[in-house]
């Protein structure tokens, strides 16, 4: 990728994660923006630094990583994520190629206490164990994604939990899996092993 091409495509990804109309995929990452507007960018060394630096697939990983992991990605600045984005992108990687291991073992952590429907059930205006243990970082946003996923349960929660709280987690979860591949088969079996 050109530095020009990294440009785009961290403002396609950054507009995909902050604007809900925008769909990265459904637009194939394209968005309006000109040679002339990347060449006044203050910013552009940054662009041209990560084009030298990473692969295309390891530009979007990159990128990808670090708007989720953000509590407000439309306020993300390209030079916070060059300046702590390598860390979020190793441990993200690291998280990736051993998700099954992680995922057990979030799903043992939930569980410890208490059966695993207990963790995910609703319980008047109280956030489910398995959001609180997301926000408290007891478990991975993976983790959470895959069991609302599998469990069919984020429409359930979209119509139970009118929270500003739930509503940034339901719009990063609904950004952040087209990224994430799921195999829902090998995810069942997991849970099956908990339930």
């Amino acid at each position: 990728m050109n530095p020009f091409e990294v440009y785009v495509t961290f403002l396609a990804l950054k507009r995909h994660f902050s604007t809900p109309s925008y769909d990265y995929f459904k637009y194939h990452g394209k968005i309006r923006c000109s040679q002339e507007t990347f060449k006044k960018s203050k910013d552009r060394l940054f662009f041209e630094r990560l084009s030298r630096k990473k692969k295309p697939k390891e530009i979007v990983d990159f990128f990808v990583f670090n708007f989720a992991a953000s509590d407000n990605p439309s306020s993300l600045w390209i030079g916070d994520i060059i300046k702590n984005g390598e860390g979020i992108y190793t441990e993200s990687l690291r998280i990736r190629e051993s998700l099954s291991y992680i995922f057990e073992q979030d799903l043992r952590t939930l569980t410890d206490s208490q059966h695993l429907f207990e963790t995910v059930k609703i319980d008047g205006s109280k956030h489910p164990k398995i959001l609180r243990s997301y926000l408290n970082k007891t478990i991975k946003f993976e983790t959470l994604l895959i069991l609302l996923t599998v469990l069919k349960l984020k429409e359930k929660y979209n119509e139970f939990l009118q929270d500003p709280i739930w509503n940034i987690i339901s719009n990063k979860l609904e950004k952040y899996s087209p990224f994430l591949e799921i195999d829902q088969n090998r995810y069942s079996e997991i849970i099956r092993k908990y339930i």
